[in-house]
């Protein structure tokens, strides 16, 4: 208890902050006795009195007291602990309210829903979307409100909006299963420091000739040059004819040594590492496929930007077939790389830096072959490896291929297609995870 006008109890407690003596030389120290308090004021009966000092008494009453005399001619160190003491008391005021009120039990946590709701559906419009819901477990908020009107025409309906909420507050609708998101490398981060280091390839938008037939023009591009190596127009984006461009174009500019692309068909797939028939291909020739990361075209820039100027120079108009517009796209390639400067090369032509790949296209593929404490293991036509008497999906892609496993610690393989990692197997669930940590190949 603090003497004076100025009082801070707790509880009846005579605990002053532990001080033995007055906070200040105007302020004697009282005794114990409750009959030296001055005057109070209950705050419930006078709320707009100055709140400066606050007696707790049993945690039941509030009262306040007038204010401080501040101290005239300097700052009171102990004063203005003591006065952020009192500020502190008062922020505490609206947590102790509910206590006031209710008791100790007033402190706990309490519902903050409303009492009661005046727009709420009533029981009998919830009741009818439950009956039709569990009939019909794939409609809609739309449909279900419709067959409302149909059916019961005297139900007045709530909006679409909330018969769809409804529905899934109720948990009536019967979701698709999400579909599986496959794993990805990342953004690519691959430094050219000549020509054929990176080649880059995408499919332009596909357009209509005046024939009425789609042309699908597959684009490469050596990125370090900036010089074109093929537009070719396609009926459509199935890997055969695909493969058929790239081999012309190996056979005539040699072998990269990467090739970034797209997650699209026939550069990529959900399987395995996701290779697709193509990008495995690839693989087996030494070359690496990269892949910019879903849905960030601004990855491969050089590359949307040349299909910019390409569209505009050659597919307005369109012309009469197929045949004709690819002889449109080799005029317009022979103009980019040896008539056109480019600001990139400072306004030189990308054919003065440009040179064909030391590597040379082969004759037949490369036979794989793996270190002598690999296992090996060939892809069946149904699309899975044997081990330990039991089958492990691997995917369509790698049929007929040859594996190889490396052992990693206790029951843990890495999977290998030529130099590619693409998975582990994990002998305990025998199941195949992708080396991106995403897709799970099970055995069958």
């Amino acid at each position: 208890m603090i003497g004076g006008n100025h009082v801070v109890q707790y509880n009846q407690a005579v605990t002053p902050l532990g001080l033995k003596q007055p906070l200040h030389p105007s302020m004697p120290i009282l005794g114990e006795s409750q009959e030296e308090l001055p005057p109070v004021a209950s705050m419930r009966q006078m709320p707009d009195m100055p709140r400066n000092i606050v007696t707790m008494c049993s945690c039941h009453e509030i009262f306040l007291y007038p204010p401080f005399p501040y101290q005239k001619g300097g700052h009171d160190p102990v004063m203005s602990r003591f006065q952020s003491i009192i500020s502190f008391v008062f922020s505490c005021l609206s947590w102790c309210d509910p206590q006031l009120e209710y008791g100790p039990p007033g402190l706990l946590e309490r519902s903050r829903a409303p009492h009661e709701i005046p727009h709420k559906s009533n029981k009998e419009v919830v009741n009818f979307v439950r009956r039709t819901m569990k009939k019909h477990p794939f409609w809609g908020g739309r449909k279900v409100r419709y067959y409302a009107q149909k059916k019961r025409p005297a139900l007045t309906m709530p909006s679409e909006t909330t018969v769809s909420n409804i529905i899934a507050r109720e948990g009536l609708r019967r979701r698709k299963p999400k579909r599986r998101k496959p794993g990805h490398p990342g953004k690519p981060i691959y430094i050219t420091n000549g020509p054929n280091d990176l080649w880059t390839t995408d499919f332009k938008g596909e357009f209509k000739t005046r024939d009425g037939r789609y042309c699908y023009p597959l684009t490469i591009m050596d990125e370090h040059t900036r010089f074109i190596i093929e537009i070719k127009g396609l009926r459509s984006t199935k890997q055969k004819p695909v493969i058929q461009v790239f081999k012309d174009v190996f056979r005539q500019y040699g072998l990269p040594k990467a090739i970034k692309s797209d997650n699209g068909n026939p550069f990529a797939s959900t399987s395995l590492s996701r290779l697709s028939k193509l990008s495995a291909w690839w693989i087996k020739l030494g070359i690496m496929p990269v892949l910019i990361e879903p849905g960030c075209p601004g990855q491969n820039a050089y590359h949307e930007r040349m299909h910019k100027t390409l569209k505009e120079e050659t597919t307005y108009p369109a012309e009469a077939n197929l045949s004709n517009q690819n002889r449109t796209f080799k005029l317009w390639t022979y103009e980019y790389n040896f008539d056109r400067p480019h600001e990139h090369l400072d306004n030189n032509f990308p054919c003065e830096y440009y040179e064909p790949s030391t590597r040379s296209y082969p004759n037949r593929l490369p036979r794989v072959q793996y270190p002598d404490h690999f296992e090996i293991r060939r892809v069946s036509g149904t699309s899975a490896i044997r081990w330990h008497s039991q089958y492990v999906s691997i995917g369509t892609v790698l049929m007929g291929e040859y594996l190889g496993l490396e052992p990693i610690c206790a029951g843990i393989w890495a999977v290998y297609f030529y130099w590619k990692r693409i998975g582990f197997l994990d002998e305990s669930k025998m199941t195949i995870v992708d080396t991106y940590g995403k897709i799970t190949r099970k055995k069958v």
